[in-house]
C-alpha cells in the first residue's frame, strides 16, 4: 500500500487553519456587503488584508 494519502501533523494543521481563516473571511465579507462602506470600514478591510497577507504569505 502507498502512503501518498498520509499527511503530516503540520500539513493537517495548515489545512485546518486555512479553512478556518477562509470561513472567517467569508463571514467578514458578507457583513461588509450588508451595509454601506465608510472610511472606518475601508481602514478595517486594509488592516485585515494585511493580517491575511501575513498569515498566507508566510
Amino acid at each position: 500500500m502507498s502512503n501518498q494519502n498520509t499527511k503530516t501533523l503540520s500539513e493537517l494543521v495548515a489545512e485546518f487553519t486555512s479553512k478556518e481563516n477562509l470561513e472567517i473571511l467569508k463571514i467578514e465579507i458578507a457583513e461588509l456587503l450588508e451595509r454601506p462602506l465608510k472610511k472606518r470600514d475601508i481602514d478595517a478591510i486594509e488592516k485585515r488584508l494585511a493580517e491575511l497577507e501575513a498569515i498566507f504569505g508566510s
